[in-house]
């Protein structure tokens, strides 16, 4: 009896023991549910509060895109990566013809199959895609991964399990180097320069209803000194060769069905569209098989290739960066682009 008796206290101790190791973990978790730093868990009107906050842009255009379409009628979309909101709807709807609103369904580093799973999502809730803008970049045709947090897929769209997508946005709280960053942030009220990637600095701005992205702070440092912009992110922007530079292949047999199932879409609804493969400051051209696929599948007469060397990546001002153009370029690209088209 003595040992049950030893064996129930040492229980107990491991009990007890779990139980205050647990605590802190709870009192997280119940912060987390509570507070929704990221913005994922519960449905919001504007999501252009908490700017400091780096949000799933993916997760974010189709909450928006669920909820506006409720109240408006879209007909027109921009589909692509980051790299599409610098070709912005208020200047692209001059472009094409439409009563309706025109929606900007960009997401972080999107892939093929993100794009995909969007057009495919809009066919199945039968709205009508009257213009699309397929805005491809030197990622379009990249492996996909949908574990990373900041540009996981809404499970909605690209179906996939809810659980886990919440899962890893509560893991992505509890690291170590998102408390410490905005915990004092949010008490101090003040950016630290460790809080660098974690925190976003620059004020930016979504309009809640073509999701049209406005660079706000980039801009305005841009306009207090430009000279200076560029050279504190000299890094940002690399060295180039001024020799031709081409990708690697990266289409695979999963990239021609999906390719194939979005032309099957856009045919079905008489989409009028076109395929814009967007410049970078590097001056690496398209990978030519990748361009031939691109081609073969939507039209030579729709697909347009912007990257190499060329008048639009020959200037660093016109990139903020070394990936994401500026909007008077978006607007050249589209002079390219329709002009041409309607020769």
């Amino acid at each position: 009896s003595f040992m049950k008796c030893f064996n129930m206290d040492k229980k107990a101790t491991i009990l007890k023991r779990i139980i205050l190791f647990s605590i802190p973990f709870m009192i997280l978790t119940g912060v987390y549910i509570i507070t929704d730093p990221f913005m994922v868990i519960y449905e919001y009107d504007d999501y252009n509060r908490k700017e400091y906050i780096h949000k799933n842009r993916d997760f974010v255009s189709t909450e928006m895109f669920k909820k506006n379409s409720e109240k408006y009628v879209y007909d027109s979309f921009i589909f692509g990566s980051s790299t599409s909101l610098f070709i912005p709807p208020s200047i692209w709807s001059n472009y094409v013809e439409t009563d309706n609103k025109v929606f900007s369904f960009d997401a972080s580093s999107e892939r093929l199959a993100g794009l995909w799973s969007k057009v495919k999502y809009i066919d199945e809730r039968n709205i009508k895609i009257k213009n699309a803008l397929l805005v491809f970049d030197f990622r379009t045709f990249k492996e996909f991964d949908n574990t990373d947090p900041a540009s996981m897929k809404h499970f909605e769209v690209y179906h996939s399990s809810k659980l886990d997508f919440h899962y890893r946005y509560l893991l992505q709280f509890l690291k170590i180097e998102f408390l410490t960053a905005i915990i004092p942030y949010k008490l101090l009220n003040r950016y630290l320069p460790y809080m660098e990637g974690v925190i976003a600095v620059m004020p930016e701005y979504y309009d809640p209803i073509t999701n049209e992205f406005h660079n706000t702070g980039v801009d305005q440092l841009l306009k207090t000194d430009s000279v200076k912009y560029y050279d504190d992110r000299s890094d940002r922007f690399p060295a180039r060769s001024g020799e031709y530079v081409e990708e690697s292949r990266m289409s695979t047999s999963d990239h021609i069905q999906m390719l194939n199932e979005i032309k099957d879409i856009l045919d079905k609804n008489n989409t009028y569209y076109k395929v814009l493969i967007c410049p970078s400051y590097n001056q690496v051209a398209y990978n030519r098989e990748d361009l031939k696929l691109t081609e073969t599948v939507f039209g030579k007469e729709n697909v347009f290739n912007f990257t190499g060397i060329n008048r639009f990546t020959r200037e660093k001002s016109n990139f903020y960066d070394a990936t994401h153009f500026k909007k008077f370029v978006g607007k050249q690209l589209l002079d390219s682009v329709y002009y041409v088209s309607n020769q």
